[in-house]
């Protein structure tokens, strides 16, 4: 879901694996047809560290100034990131 919705979003949307080896991500990544286009890989986990956030999976919502905004701890909905997103927008 998150991938389909990276795909067309005004919003850009990261998706960040965190400790996983590249072959293990690209075969996900192949079996599951999702673009790596929009994966950022970060293998020491340096991310969780600097945001102090130690629960996978999480969806921060980042605006425009940078700043983490919101966080999402575990599975999110379709609706709940769609709600986030029109936050972001202001809507």
């Amino acid at each position: 879901m998150l991938a389909d919705m990276a795909a067309t979003s005004d919003i850009p949307i990261l998706l960040v694996n965190q400790g996983e080896e590249p072959r293990a991500i690209q075969d996900y990544l192949l079996a599951n047809r999702v673009s790596p286009a929009a994966v950022v890989l970060d293998r020491s986990s340096a991310m969780m560290r600097a945001l102090e956030n130690t629960a996978l999976p999480a969806t921060l919502f980042v605006d425009e100034s940078g700043q983490v905004v919101a966080t999402h701890v575990g599975e999110i909905s379709r609706a709940a990131m769609t709600a986030q997103m029109d936050e972001l927008r202001g809507e």
